[in-house]
């Protein structure tokens, strides 16, 4: 389920085209993290409303199940419907977010090979072999089949990232006490240590611990 939550994050990769972006992303970041977190709990809500919980769990689509009870078979086609989009644009926001990624990697560093994808479309600005790259790495593991093992692995590269985000900054913080506070931050430390990153890399350790479980227990079955 960790995989409907992902996206945010992909606002940090759109920093270059973003006015002030050391104060503008971490808000942005903030308050879409609280609105998709309200919007989530409000749908379980309404589902828990309508349907028991123990039907939910049964449900193969438990909104699409919520939508049929509540208008019909018709409802349960449109929220199929919508759902539909909605996963497109998650794929694509994906894509967007990482393919600039992996642009600003292949652009700081030496290798020569990486050079290649730091390739752009001169009238738009667009890395266009990093999109290549990514979207042909994304069909590949959609052939794998199984929607559950892609998400697991999807959770897993998403989970990784962020861990290494929060450790980063730990480091750095620790490496750097005497550097410019940035015009965004919580006031949250032991000693050098800021606690919100460790225990950002805490969770995400124990989720990708889960998401390894789910993934291997699918594998098995």
């Amino acid at each position: 389920i960790f995989f409907s939550f992902v996206g945010f994050e992909d606002l940090v990769k759109m920093a270059e085209e973003t006015e002030s972006p050391r104060t503008t992303l971490p808000r942005a970041i903030v308050v879409s993290a609280i609105v998709v977190l309200l919007l989530y709990l409000l749908v379980a809500i309404s589902a828990v409303a309508v349907r028991s919980p123990e039907k939910l769990a049964a449900d193969a689509g438990p909104l699409a199940a919520v939508m049929g009870e509540l208008v019909g078979s018709a409802g349960g086609t449109a929220l199929a419907a919508v759902a539909l989009f909605a996963t497109s644009k998650t794929i694509l926001s994906n894509i967007f977010g990482t393919s600039r990624l992996l642009f600003d990697i292949a652009r700081d560093t030496d290798a020569a090979f990486l050079k290649r994808l730091t390739r752009i479309v001169p009238r738009f600005g667009t890395p266009v072999l990093a999109i290549g790259v990514v979207t042909v790495v994304a069909i590949g593991f959609g052939m794998i089949g199984d929607l559950s093992a892609v998400a697991s692995i999807s959770n897993l590269c998403v989970l990784t990232v962020f861990t290494m985000v929060n450790i980063g900054l730990v480091v750095w913080r620790c490496r750097h006490p005497d550097a410019d506070p940035a015009p965004f931050h919580l006031h949250l430390r032991i000693g050098r240590v800021p606690v919100l990153p460790v225990l950002g890399a805490a969770g995400t350790l124990v989720m990708i611990g889960f998401n390894i479980g789910n993934l291997v227990a699918g594998i098995g079955s």
